[in-house]
């Protein structure tokens, strides 16, 4: 078997492809193979998890000790998740260790999650660092049409390889576990569900001002749990998340004109231990998107087998199919009512799980795994 060190953000904190790259990881591991993780992290210390080491090294300033413990480790793959926004001060230093590593004859496969979204806020400066990164591997990867396509636009490069993000195990959630998630988090009353970074592309100003159509249309106490925070940045990159505070904290003060039989619950992020039995309890699951190349929170919904209600755009309609109930985007009456539709409607309800659950078994992480390692074989 191989030895794959992957470059990539990590938990903690909580971060969508630093979940995914765990899971990933986990795959390569129960495959056999020899995996080291490096992620950001202060102190340079070295982490032992089942079957693997996480090494929080990479930084402004981390380059000799990353590059050290590589040749230490020497591995015959690199794989790298990139997102500028996820990486943030470390990308300098991720992209001269996939430069310098393939110039030494090692494949590096780089996974890009969100190029459109990215190049759209950074401009010519994202651009840049977009071009910079593609030339510092073998091949670039994406997991959805969408993101193929922006890539594809910025470098005129048929060697993009698109595959599927691979979807999360849950196990089916008990009553007892149900009932014990009501009970911490507070939430006795059915309950619409969001969770995730909140930026202006997530949308969920629109899902606020759909509140009160829900209210006109359902008959019945109704909570709205809203579970995510901006995007932590640091250093420089907090320059990017002041509109991201300021559309926060708009959202909350559109939660204070809300009807008062529908109680709108702000929360921090859930712990993954818990997410699954919330998704199950859920009584529909929100993602009210305006724009996205693909979805981490989409592979979660479906897997845990949640009805969802999401908003028609492409980078969703490609993940959830059939599985999902669509809404026109930043329309917040045709939100309500997909909204609703799925809260008066039990046989709709349980139609949609079943369809979710069906999806997510075809793309497990370890199919996943093994076509991303395939790719590093050629």
């Amino acid at each position: 078997m191989s030895r794959i060190l992957v470059l990539t953000p990590f938990p903690p904190p909580s971060d969508g492809i630093g979940s995914h790259s765990r899971n990933l990881v986990e795959a390569w591991v129960r495959q056999g193979h020899n995996v080291l993780v490096m992620c950001q992290g202060p102190g340079g210390k070295t982490e032992r998890h089942e079957g693997y080491d996480v090494a929080r090294l990479l930084g402004v300033f981390g380059f000799r000790r990353a590059r050290s413990l590589a040749n230490t480790f020497c591995p015959d793959f690199v794989f790298c998740q990139f997102a500028i926004s996820a990486l943030t001060t470390s990308t300098p230093t991720v992209l001269k260790l996939c430069r310098s590593m393939r110039r030494e004859g090692i494949f590096v496969a780089m996974a890009f999650h969100e190029p459109g979204r990215e190049i759209a806020i950074l401009g010519p400066l994202g651009n840049w660092v977009y071009r910079r990164a593609v030339r510092s591997c073998n091949v670039p990867i994406t997991f959805s049409g969408v993101a193929t396509a922006a890539l594809d636009h910025m470098i005129e490069s048929p060697n993009v390889f698109s595959g599927s993000p691979g979807f999360p195990e849950y196990e089916p959630s008990t009553h007892a576990d149900i009932e014990r998630v009501r009970q911490v988090y507070g939430f006795p009353k059915p309950f619409v569900f969001y969770f995730g970074f909140i930026h202006p592309d997530k949308g969920v100003d629109t899902l606020m001002s759909a509140i009160p159509y829900v209210t006109q249309r359902y008959e019945g106490d109704l909570d709205v749990v809203i579970a995510g925070r901006p995007r932590p940045r640091s250093s420089a990159f907090k320059f990017f998340g002041l509109r991201d505070h300021y559309h926060y904290r708009q959202i909350r003060s559109l939660a204070v004109d809300s009807p008062p039989q529908t109680r709108i619950i702000f929360s921090d992020y859930v712990p993954y231990e818990d997410l699954g039995h919330l998704l199950a309890a859920a009584a529909v699951v929100v993602l009210p998107y305006r724009r996205t190349a693909q979805s981490g929170v989409a592979t979660h919904v479906l897997a845990a087998g949640s009805p969802a209600v999401v908003t028609d755009i492409p980078g969703l309609r490609e993940i959830f199919k059939d599985a999902a109930i669509y809404a026109q985007v930043e329309n917040p009456a045709d939100l309500a009512r997909a909204i609703t539709d799925v809260l008066k409607d039990p046989q709709l309800q349980s139609d949609l799980k079943l369809r979710a659950r069906t999806r997510a078994a075809s793309e497990g992480y370890d199919k996943v795994a093994r076509d991303i390692f395939e790719i590093m074989l050629r």
